[in-house]
């Protein structure tokens, strides 16, 4: 079966846009290579404004009718959604991505990463792979495969 895409518009629906990596890193490109035009994308939410910014660097339009972001989180406390904990792990992340993952490695128990989910596992390799946040020489161990 021969299916001619050329020049074809397709539209992406998607249930949330974080980095907007799968985007950038998969779709667009296979869709391009394939001669489609990725240019718009519906989404439950919008967690995070580099996702935003990665897509428009794009020429992708996103239509969201949620942006998750601090003062979502703050409601969700005030209304008893969310824990005192949970709120500040969040907003300490919101603040900054790098501190929150510095203190995170360096109190992680990575003895058990045999025992974690196959998508913690993938989004764990991940950040090993791209060190995102440049911390592979403060945890050389944790970059170098320490698990």
């Amino acid at each position: 079966m021969n299916c001619n895409v050329n020049d074809m518009r397709v539209l992406h629906v998607s249930d949330i846009i974080n980095q907007a990596s799968s985007y950038v890193n998969r779709w667009i490109p296979i869709l391009s290579h394939a001669g489609v035009s990725l240019r718009e994308t519906i989404t439950v939410a919008v967690r995070s404004q580099s996702g935003v910014e990665r897509l428009a660097s794009e020429q992708v339009h996103i239509v969201a009718p949620l942006n998750v972001d601090k003062d979502l989180f703050q409601q969700a406390y005030k209304l008893g959604l969310i824990d005192a904990f949970a709120y500040n792990e969040i907003i300490r992340f919101y603040d900054s991505p790098q501190e929150w993952t510095r203190l995170y490695l360096s109190e992680a128990n990575l003895e058990q990463f045999d025992d974690w989910d196959p998508v913690k596992k993938e989004r764990l390799n991940f950040f090993r792979k791209n060190d995102i946040y440049q911390l592979k020489t403060e945890f050389p161990w944790f970059f170098n495969g320490g698990v």
